[in-house]
């Protein structure tokens, strides 16, 4: 109790915590359709490909200008997965991750004496959050879900029945475009927070927990929100507990999804086991 008072009370832990919960529930939708779509690599391919993009906005103007050069580069990354997609190329989806993030890395040496928190670009710093990035996350992130939530039919039928998909009158370009640009709004409002590498975790863990115990792709979608709300609240209390060394939130917050995963996965085996 004493601890939550003090986060309703402290501007910069609270910052984190509203753009955590917000972050979750845009995820968990986003997630489930990458999930019943099997799009993890393309969300994988997306994480890496939107790197020179935060990169080139931090060099540019800082932290408050990440989020507008990683828009940028997702917006590029979406139109060469969707082009790549529409042929069933998985070799364009890998080409477009190594060289997009290969030119980040090459950006990040080359403006090292601009760019020297390198590590807080992979791995995100969640208390470093000032009110203008919360806002910028949360617009962007939540532009994400509606893109995802208005094609919503369409991805569904993709996901179960592709091979129908036009002749039931959906766009399918658009559609995986929508969703490319939905992946790539996750990312670039979660990279703020958790970091480019570490937000695959929102993407990912909390859809496949709930792909166990989901009757359809609504619930699912609720559950990974849920999912990733839990995960998010666990690992920023982690953050706020007195040990001889400081946690990561980062980390705690995404080893809290697994673990939640993990006791899923174990009950969901035990009933089997039981039956």
């Amino acid at each position: 109790m004493q601890q939550l008072m003090m986060v309703l009370s402290t501007s910069y832990l609270l910052r984190p915590l509203i753009m955590l919960v917000i972050l979750s529930v845009c995820a968990g939708i986003v997630g489930t359709v990458v999930n019943l779509r099997a799009g993890e690599f393309r969300a994988e391919a997306m994480v890496h490909a939107v790197f020179p993009g935060i990169v080139g906005g931090f060099v540019a103007g800082g932290t408050d200008s990440i989020a507008w050069g990683a828009s940028v580069a997702a917006l590029a990354t979406a139109v060469a997965l969707t082009t790549g997609a529409k042929n069933h190329n998985d070799v364009a989806t890998a080409v477009v991750l190594t060289s997009f993030y290969s030119f980040g890395i090459v950006m990040s040496l080359y403006f090292a004496d601009k760019s020297g928190q390198l590590e807080a670009l992979m791995f995100g710093r969640v208390l470093e959050m000032s009110t203008a990035r919360m806002w910028q996350s949360v617009v962007i992130a939540a532009m994400g879900a509606v893109l995802v939530a208005a094609t919503w039919r369409d991805q569904i039928i993709l996901a179960f029945d592709a091979a129908s998909a036009k002749s039931l009158g959906v766009k399918v370009w658009r559609t995986d475009f929508a969703l490319n640009l939905g992946i790539a709004a996750v990312v670039v409002a979660g990279a703020a927070v958790v970091g480019v590498l570490l937000v695959i975790g929102f993407v990912v863990v909390p859809a496949v927990t709930a792909r166990l115990c989901a009757r359809g792709p609504v619930s699912m979608a609720v559950i990974a929100a849920l999912v990733a709300v839990a995960g998010s609240v666990l690992g920023f209390w982690a953050m706020l507990l007195e040990t001889s060394r400081p946690i990561s939130p980062q980390a705690a917050i995404t080893l809290a999804m697994l673990a939640v995963f993990a006791v899923v996965v174990t009950a969901t085996e035990l009933r089997r086991a039981v039956k």
